[in-house]
């Protein structure tokens, strides 16, 4: 095979492949194909049947996909010929690696990871096609659950991972129907039937995991009763005594979940929302410091694959209880987060504040923040010309109902918005409450294409929630009141709390109901539209991707079951009339068998022995097998993962005064479409 001359970014080396199959099984003959992955799909250079090395020029940077079409293997001194099965396994690797093995395992952590950048030509050629920060992405999260030279991650097998949640028995039950597929020829054909392909395994795969909810139960059925090659699997699963409650297998995706803030004595506790910086890091706030309701004085950093960044957690900047409230610049260069604070008298501050980081974790905020007319802050974003519009809630009650004992002393203050034009401190605008417009607990902000400013106030028992869409005027000197819609639900509480307010690319706008457990729907001029109301508990964040998709975090009512709690689906352009089931599915994250427990080893509600029950009799905390909790909100990286929040334990009564923060993130791969 000719080889281009390298060039100083290329470089010339030898690669091996190594097939490595369940069970002893072995290629006695295939067909591969390396193509070097990019922007626009390659053609690729095709090896022998029987050549398993390949000197091939490999560019710094890069990243490949190898394709192995089998034809041939052999099982126990049998020969099984495929050629007219059209079964191809495949894996990744970069610039570095020098050897690469082509097994289910790899086929499966691949064909996940790298889904939303993947189309299969009339061919059957694989194409695997985007930017090379995006495949940075998906190749580095590829590696927790398989290493290209043929090792199965120490991150899925171990905790919080493990058997505290179902993904990686999920992982190695795919890859044993691979190898079903692979050594019956009957359980293919089904295969291929059940998942609306009739060219290719790897098409079937493909929908699979693009459609996570399709046939589960048939699918799962297929080889359910077989040797399970790879092990622990789906059918290994032992479930918890009084789990009746807990979700069931309901869809076919794989997760990452990632517990660790970088430093045992600072874990995670109450991750509340999170945005991306200019190197595809996750900037988390971090609400509570663990084992007490107190805020934290820090903020999580992780690397796109949610290791800790080697300055994670953050401290310094004014931090106090970051909340809802954290955004970039336009080049997200620079991280801003909203400060809330909350806790007994001496750790509670009387007002709130903004930190400011450079993205390489240098602290630009002063030691107390940014205070410039502000209270505690929640939501905040950047509009297109660069001002920071920042929610302020005024009232001096905890966001969620503690009830200690005068813990906030301080007068209430009146609720605005505010902004920092240019995102500078000292050049402040407010719009407060007043006579006319009531902004009771603005809670959330989101930005239209006009640059209007729409925002979701919470309300509470007296004062219902409402929807504000504000403007700068012209001249940049005030903030102007455009136009408001006032919620008319009623229940015992009267307000609906909302949370998170969000626009698609209509500028249609969808906010959160906690108490009333539904999304309401508005034109861009407030009419109310609707409500979506199937599979929504308790919500909290919105998140739409490019293809105006939403994912609703549901943090669920106090008496939630846990099942319902996740993320609800809705598809775009699903109407809020349908009634039933209808397009919008839950996703969920079913225990493994084990305990949840914490960064440290311990378990999730620490090892205290409560005491508070009638007649002094104590009680131990309970085991916790919920590995996805109360959830805040969800953010989408560039390789269509999404990232979402454990904020709130999942008892939350039990917690409520002593110890209510949520254990870390929970990683959907490859579920929705990547943000640019």
């Amino acid at each position: 095979m000719k080889t281009k001359k390298p060039t100083k970014s290329q470089d010339s080396s030898k690669i091996r492949f190594l097939f490595d199959l369940g069970n002893g099984l072995n290629v006695t003959e295939a067909q591969l194909k390396v193509y070097e992955l990019g922007t626009k799909p390659n053609r690729p250079q095709e090896l022998e049947a029987d050549v398993f090395e390949l000197e091939m020029t490999i560019k710094d940077n890069s990243f490949y996909l190898v394709v192995a079409t089998l034809n041939e293997v052999e099982l126990e001194g049998k020969t099984i010929t495929l050629r007219k099965r059209n079964i191809q396994l495949i894996a990744t690797f970069d610039s570095v690696s020098k050897l690469v093995t082509i097994s289910e395992q790899s086929t499966i952590a691949s064909a996940f990871n790298f889904c939303k950048f993947t189309t299969l030509r009339k061919n059957g050629d694989i194409n695997i096609a985007a930017s090379e920060s995006a495949l940075s992405v998906a190749y580095k999260m590829k590696n927790n659950f398989y290493f290209t030279e043929g090792k199965v991650s120490d991150v899925i097998i171990s905790p919080p991972n493990g058997l505290q949640t179902n993904s990686y028995p999920m992982f190695n039950f795919i890859s044993n129907i691979v190898y079903y597929c692979i050594v019956s020829e009957d359980i293919y054909n089904n295969y291929l039937n059940l998942t609306s392909s009739g060219r290719s395994f790897y098409g079937g795969l493909l929908h699979m995991i693009l459609n996570p909810f399709d046939n589960i139960k048939s699918i799962y059925k297929l080889i359910r009763r077989k040797d399970q090659v790879y092990r622990p699997s789906l059918t290994d699963i032992q479930r918890p005594l009084k789990s009746k409650d807990l979700p069931k297998l309901n869809q076919w995706t794989l997760t990452i979940k990632v517990n660790d803030s970088g430093a045992q004595n600072f874990l995670i506790s109450g991750p509340g929302y999170m945005t991306f910086d200019k190197n595809d890091r996750a900037w988390i706030s971090n609400n509570i410091r663990q084992g007490t309701f107190n805020s934290s004085t820090f903020v999580i950093v992780l690397e796109s694959d949610g290791t800790p960044a080697p300055f994670s957690p953050l401290f310094g900047g004014g931090l106090l209880g970051g909340a809802f409230g954290i955004t970039t610049d336009a080049k997200k260069e620079n991280i801003y987060i909203g400060n809330y604070g909350w806790g007994v008298t001496d750790n509670n501050p009387e007002v709130g504040s903004i930190s400011v980081f450079t993205h390489e974790g240098t602290a630009i905020s002063p030691p107390n923040g940014f205070c410039n007319k502000l209270n505690r802050v929640q939501g905040m974003e950047f509009d297109s010309k660069g001002h920071l519009w920042m929610c302020s809630w005024g009232n001096q009650d905890p966001l969620t109902p503690f009830d200690a004992e005068s813990p906030y002393p301080f007068a209430d203050a009146p609720s605005s918005v505010v902004v920092y034009l240019n995102g500078d401190p000292d050049n402040a605008l407010s719009f407060e409450t007043n006579k006319i417009h009531t902004l009771f607990g603005p809670f959330s902000l989101c930005i239209d294409s006009n640059d209007h400013i729409i925002v979701a106030n919470s309300g509470n028992g007296d004062i219902g929630s409402s929807v504000y869409k504000f403007k700068l005027n012209e001249d940049e000197t005030a903030i102007e009141y455009v136009n408001h819609w006032d919620s008319t639900w009623r229940r015992k509480n009267g307000y609906e709390w909302f949370k998170q307010v969000n626009v698609n690319s209509k500028d249609e706008i969808f906010v959160a109901g906690t108490n009333s457990s539904r999304i309401v729907k508005l034109d861009q001029n407030l009419n109310y539209c609707g409500a979506y109301k199937t599979n929504i508990f308790g919500p909290w964040g919105i998140t739409i991707d490019d293809q105006d998709h939403m994912y609703i975090a549901n943090f669920g009512p106090t008496k939630t079951k846990p099942g319902k709690l996740g993320i609800a689906i809705i598809p775009a352009g699903t109407s809020t009339a349908k009634k039933g089931k209808g397009e919008i599915q839950l996703m969920n994250l079913p225990t493994g068998g084990d305990e949840v427990t914490l960064a440290n080893g311990f378990p999730l509600y620490g090892q205290i022995v409560m005491s508070s029950k009638p007649k002094g009799k104590g009680y131990k905390t309970p085991k916790c097998y919920q590995p996805l909790m109360l959830l805040t909100g969800s953010r989408i990286d560039k390789a269509g993962n999404l990232w979402t929040l454990n904020n709130f334990k999942p008892s939350f009564y039990l917690d409520l005064k002593t110890n209510p923060g949520g254990d870390g993130m929970v990683i959907f791969i490859g579920v929705a479409t990547p943000t640019s």
